[in-house]
């Protein structure tokens, strides 16, 4: 797992930016549904979207590895919108 994080920090740094602007503007639209809600699906989709161009720089791609990362956002989803 380290000389995974050491070989693409990069990836793992834009990883880091998604979901710390996407914590910081679910907090600021906390009050607004509508916008909290569109963007914990934004957020959701970036993370998929990572993950799917990460294991596509790595040569990993395949389709469990997409299932993986829909089902992740998908729970995320479900947990963001239960407690926020």
């Amino acid at each position: 797992m380290i000389d995974e994080f050491k070989a693409h920090q990069q990836h793992y740094l834009i990883l880091a930016i998604i979901l710390g602007a996407g914590l910081v503007a679910i907090l600021l639209f906390r009050v607004n549904e509508v916008l909290k809600n569109t963007v914990i699906l934004a957020l959701a989709a970036a993370y998929v979207a990572w993950g799917i161009y990460h294991h596509k720089t790595s040569n990993h791609l395949r389709l469990k590895v997409v299932l993986e990362y829909l089902l992740v956002a998908l729970l995320g989803v479900l947990l963001l919108r239960a407690i926020v």
